[in-house]
């Protein structure tokens, strides 16, 4: 039967099949292709690897710098005066605390940072606060709200006045007995600036005091509100300096008193002078003299410039104070005036230290040491001791204008001995205090504004724990030397000269001065402008850099 189809014959299978033979050419196209693809996909991988590697260490580094930023201080202060940073020897300071410091802020922290008009200032104060928690892990913070937290206000009420938007700086101790005491530092909100010398003039002029213009204006919040608003009043940030005092207040293990003597005739103002001595944890208080007794626990008396003469009873009570039953240990700054009248009564207590406070003024010659006029002096530290705190040492610019001329009696007279400390030139002369005379000088070389008269108790030789003790008597020939524009110069180096005196008379740890920060007429914060920039610089300039970088280094690898 015919087939249909054609039928398939099957090749037996011992037949060979035809293999067609490759050529050397061809040989060497398919061994460069294989080359190509294994290297192709060994470029690839290592693409692969090398972007997976840079984007893990990028993770990685901000993982790290995230940690770190929040555990450490690690920030970047662009601001023109440094507003967000605080001061070398401040730093040092509270990394050194070695007790527990409680800070509360009665203010929830996003209503304290953004308080109206005013958070330039209250922002800065809060970074400071948390700088201070990363310097050291004894201090602590927290912000409560001041309305709905009396739990927290409790124990501050009986003793304390306070304000919404206060800073309390604690600390606790616990005595032998089980009892705790608390040393407190209330912050307010008007200490966290300095005002303008002319606000401080209307202040003045209208109040009295600023104290008295703060409680006319119901308190501390809008005082503050209302200088903010006016933006003119308020010259500089004094946040790090209310601060590092408050610190230093409640943590200072060895706290000094300084009491003032007012006596209602006509003193020296010496505002600037305690709040220096404030911002160094110095404890101050202010006694009249004439009506009541010199506390027991002060360290140093200032008697700033009475025009009219102490009487003999007034006298004796330093005097007393001084000798402190025979143990010694206190001290006494005596500060004299161009207009005093007579004071036979002071003059006589000063000489049984070797001091004379002369009827003459400093006139310096030598115009390398006084501006403007001969009497606007400018004096040589020449003082051997209390140097430790003096940065600049006896290279030391002091100002002391007016001042009279203040003669050590001797070197040295048994227990009692006297050091000049501030000295005009060999040019000076000295010049009558009675203006009405002037023109009279008598030729003298150097002149001493300032000189220390000292008396001592020598250590007991049976005592081996025992030290020489000493009372030491500090006058100086001007009140213009603590002069708000004196002693807040930067030209000059009258602060730091006074608080290295008082710490070194007292055995006191190293002061902390502070400079205020100007911030006036600029922004803390960055300006639009700035922040767009910053924007657009990390969220699209360097993605696009890194993007067009890895595209040009595949391009690249590809055609290779």
């Amino acid at each position: 039967m015919a087939k249909n189809k054609k039928d398939k014959v099957k090749k037996p299978l011992t037949e060979k099949t035809e293999v067609k033979e490759t050529t050397v050419e061809e040989a060497a196209v398919i061994s460069n292709d294989k080359k190509f693809y294994k290297k192709k996909i060994k470029h690839g991988v290592m693409a692969t690897a090398v972007t997976a590697i840079f984007i893990a260490v990028v993770v990685l580094v901000n993982i790290i710098a995230t940690v770190l930023f929040d555990r450490y201080p690690i920030t970047f202060d662009l601001t023109k005066e440094n507003k967000y940073s605080i001061a070398e020897e401040a730093k040092e300071y509270v990394k050194g605390i070695d007790q527990k410091v409680y800070i509360t802020v009665l203010a929830k922290q996003d209503a304290f940072e953004n308080i109206v008009y005013g958070s330039e200032y209250t922002k800065q104060a809060s970074q400071l606060i948390d700088k201070y928690t990363k310097y050291n892990s004894n201090i602590e913070v927290k912000y409560v709200d001041f309305l709905s937290s009396p739990e927290v206000l409790k124990d501050y009420t009986e003793t304390q006045n306070l304000e919404q938007y206060d800073i309390i700086f604690e600390t606790r101790t616990t005595s032998e007995s089980g009892e705790e005491f608390k040393r407190i530092k209330v912050v307010r909100l008007m200490d966290l600036v300095n005002l303008t010398e002319d606000t401080l003039s209307s202040i003045a002029g209208y109040y009295g005091t600023t104290e008295t213009f703060i409680q006319a204006n119901g308190g501390n919040y809008t005082a503050f509100i209302q200088l903010s608003y006016y933006g003119n009043m308020i010259e500089s940030s004094n946040a790090e300096t209310a601060f590092t005092s408050a610190l230093m207040s409640v943590a200072d293990n060895n706290p000094i008193k300084v009491t003032f003597l007012d006596s209602s005739r006509k003193e020296a103002d010496m505002t600037y002078f305690k709040s220096l001595l404030e911002s160094n944890a110095y404890v101050i208080e202010q006694i009249n003299i004439s009506s009541a007794e010199i506390p027991e626990d002060t360290d140093i008396l200032v008697i700033p410039a009475p025009k009219i003469d102490y009487t003999a009873i007034e006298v004796d009570k330093v005097d007393k104070f001084l000798d402190n039953d025979g143990r010694l240990g206190k001290h006494l700054l005596y500060i004299a005036s161009v207009e005093q009248a007579e004071t036979p009564n002071l003059d006589e207590f000063l000489e049984e230290y070797g001091l004379e406070v002369k009827d003459e003024m400093i006139y310096e010659q030598d115009a390398n040491y006084y501006y403007e006029k001969n009497t606007s002096i400018v004096q040589r530290v020449i003082g051997e001791n209390y140097l430790q705190d003096l940065a600049m040492g006896k290279s030391s610019a002091i100002y002391i204008p007016n001042s009279r001329v203040i003669k050590p009696l001797y070197d040295e007279d048994g227990m009692k001995r006297t050091e000049a400390y501030l000295s005009s030139s060999e040019s000076a002369v000295a010049m009558s205090t009675n203006f009405a005379e002037d023109g009279k000088f008598e030729e003298r070389g150097a002149l001493y504004s300032m000189v220390f008269g000292s008396k001592v108790r020598f250590a007991d030789d049976k005592d081996k724990d025992s030290d020489n003790k000493y009372s030491h008597v500090m006058a100086f020939g001007s009140e213009y030397y603590f002069d708000v524009q004196v002693m807040g110069s930067t030209q000059f180096q009258n602060s730091s000269m006074i608080i290295s005196l008082f710490n070194g008379i007292t055995n006191k740890t190293a002061g902390v001065y502070i400079e205020p920060k100007a911030v006036g007429a600029v922004n803390f914060d960055i300006t639009a402008k700035q922040a767009n920039i910053l924007k657009y610089t990390y969220v699209f300039i360097i993605p696009a850099i890194i993007l067009i970088i890895g595209l040009v280094v595949y391009l690249r690898r590809k055609n290779k």
